[in-house]
């Protein structure tokens, strides 16, 4: 296996981990009549997030989105627990 199947793989593990977060908070922001655009937000963030040209991904921004939208806390944990590697 080359490098770049590797880089491939992870790239769309990503993304599967991505839409299954999406997944999960539309069904919570559903269940719980979470503001939409608070929705959306949260969408824009993480996808920025991942889109960005940082290998990792920052600390602080991961521990302001947990903070911000505490109600989406578990996918939140769930995808970030996913897609982070640890070093």
């Amino acid at each position: 296996m080359s490098e770049s199947d590797i880089t491939v793989s992870s790239d769309v593990r990503k993304a599967v981990e991505f839409e299954r977060f999406i997944q999960s908070i539309s069904n919570i922001a559903a269940y719980n009549n979470i503001n939409f655009a608070d929705y959306q937000a949260l969408r824009f963030h993480v996808a920025e997030l991942f889109n960005s040209s940082e290998q990792s991904m920052n600390s602080d921004k991961v521990y302001f989105l947990g903070k911000k939208y505490s109600w989406a806390i578990r996918p939140l944990s769930v995808l970030f627990a996913t897609v982070i590697p640890v070093e």
